[in-house]
């Protein structure tokens, strides 16, 4: 496969071939399938007590490199998205802890380069799909500027007009987008800086349930809004996708790579799975509806597979899952009443800058199995590696230098994936907690040096010390100990 698509590559690009193994190869199309709220522990693949059967991940996994020490940015998901969408920490965006909000100033400031800008610099044909949380320009009828507040209501935002500053305007060739993921107001989805549906007949949505839906918070939305059918959306959205690209090909008689980026709305609350998806059971597939809703993800993730065999592109495309933090907290020590762990036994979760706060799954596919693989087929990877660091990674792979600005906090990590060598490329790597006192983790931050862990207080303040090495649940704080104060010092002030 890899050989008789060697001199396939499209004019558009430069000399962007990738020289793994030796072997020059057309460039690889790239699907990043970001999960929600997902905690190591979550899969077998990490934790073989896992209670949820995700066999396409796993799958994934066996065609590919598992990586055991990787990392979120920070422990919600907002500022992380950010930092997955530019290579740049939250603190450099618009505001440190993220945007949450559709109608606030982008996160993403002016002159910041995306993902999906870069890649389209070299001929990427882009696609965004899912929850954004990155804010948004949206206009008021009554001034015609953009309405920063819900003053005149949420009749006054002019939803006939296109909204700006949403991946839409960020590099993204095409873009279906929910806002608020499923779990605030608005309840809508915008595809291609368009409202998905009539704007006159935008509604109230009162807290409750409504069918098979949940509304966690009151708001405003579609009439026809349903938690429950956001991820079967996402995935036919997907592959439409991936069928308009691949009749263009057809159709230039070239090879034009893709990339997307596919940020599930599972398995954040409400977790509303649907009956099924595609024809395959998810709702009472597992133990409860949280883990019926990493079923959905899984078969999404089969589907787009699938999509991608059918094309004959499945073993040219480098796929990246991951997560946007740690996993959720399901009662005492992260476990539910049948045993599942969404941590692995992690001290934390969501929200807190301990290990389940910000560890997170990452398995990355490309050749899926096939004997000339770049990435040696079931390999397991223990380097130190920030989300943040696809940006970098993405420019290394298309050969492209990366401009003075440009993902500032980004480290490529291309040599790990094709060399199989576990020396991490980075020392140093930072995460933080939540932007609210959740747990009492308001702004705490973390630093890593090598294997060991400074965690500091909102006002940067040394607070507990650890040494994953040897001590990865987190139960030995070492802040106090004499032979500790240089390296404190020093780790302190790398922050």
């Amino acid at each position: 496969m890899f050989h008789s698509i060697a001199c396939l590559i499209i004019s558009l690009l430069p000399v962007v071939c990738s020289f793994a193994l030796g072997v020059m190869i057309a460039p690889p199309n790239i699907l990043v399938f970001l999960m929600d709220d997902m905690g190591i522990g979550d899969s077998r693949v990490y934790n073989k007590n896992s209670k949820v059967s995700m066999p396409n991940l796993e799958k994934l996994a066996a065609a590919g490199m598992t990586f055991t020490d990787a990392h979120a940015p920070a422990a919600v998901c907002a500022p992380t998205r950010y930092s997955v969408m530019t290579g740049n920490y939250p603190w450099r965006g618009r505001n440190p802890n993220g945007t949450w909000l559709f109608n606030m100033p982008s996160q993403v400031l002016s002159g910041q380069q995306t993902v999906g800008q870069l890649m389209k610099k070299v001929g990427y044909h882009t696609a965004f799909l899912g929850k954004v949380h990155l804010g948004g320009k949206v206009f008021s009828k009554s001034t015609g500027k953009p309405k920063l507040s819900m003053k005149g209501g949420f009749k006054d935002f002019d939803f006939g007009r296109k909204v700006e500053n949403t991946p839409a305007s960020l590099g993204f060739d095409y873009a279906y987008e929910l806002p608020q993921g499923i779990q605030g107001s608005p309840y809508i989805a915008i595809e291609n800086g368009i409202l998905v549906g009539d704007p006159t007949k935008l509604r109230e949505w009162k807290t409750g349930s409504y069918g098979d839906s949940v509304i966690e918070a009151d708001g405003f939305g579609s009439p026809d809004w349903d938690s429950s059918m956001a991820g079967p959306v996402l995935t036919q959205k997907a592959l439409s996708f991936l069928k308009r690209h691949s009749e263009n090909n057809e159709e230039r008689g070239i090879r034009k790579p893709f990339f997307m980026y596919y940020w599930s709305q599972s398995c954040h609350v409400p977790h509303t799975p649907p009956d099924e998806l595609m024809g395959e059971k998810v709702k009472g597939a597992s133990l409860d509806a949280h883990l019926d809703m990493l079923v959905e993800a899984d078969i999404s993730l089969g589907k787009i597979m699938e999509a991608l065999k059918a094309n004959g592109e499945l073993e040219n495309t480098l796929i990246i899952f991951t997560s946007d933090n740690g996993g959720l907290s399901r009662g005492p020590m992260g476990k539910s009443r049948a045993g599942h762990n969404s941590n692995e036994g992690l001290r934390g979760s969501k929200a807190q800058i301990y290990e389940g706060g910000h560890r997170v799954p990452l398995i990355i596919s490309w050749g899926y199995g096939n004997k000339n693989s770049p990435i040696r087929n079931g390999s397991r990877n223990s380097a130190l590696i920030g989300l943040q660091d696809f940006f970098a990674t993405f420019a290394e792979l298309t050969n492209q230098s990366m401009d003075t600005g440009d993902g500032l906090d980004s480290q490529s990590f291309f040599k790990i994936l094709i060399s199989d060598q576990n020396t991490s490329l980075r020392d140093t790597l930072l995460a933080q907690a939540n932007n609210s006192n959740t747990f009492g983790q308001m702004s705490k931050k973390m630093i890593r040096e090598n294997s060991w862990k400074l965690i500091t207080n909102k006002d940067l303040a040394p607070l507990e010390l650890y040494n994953l090495a040897t001590d990865l649940l987190e139960q030995n704080n070492r802040i106090d100990e004499r032979e500790q104060q240089d390296r404190v010092k020093r780790m302190h002030q790398s922050i």
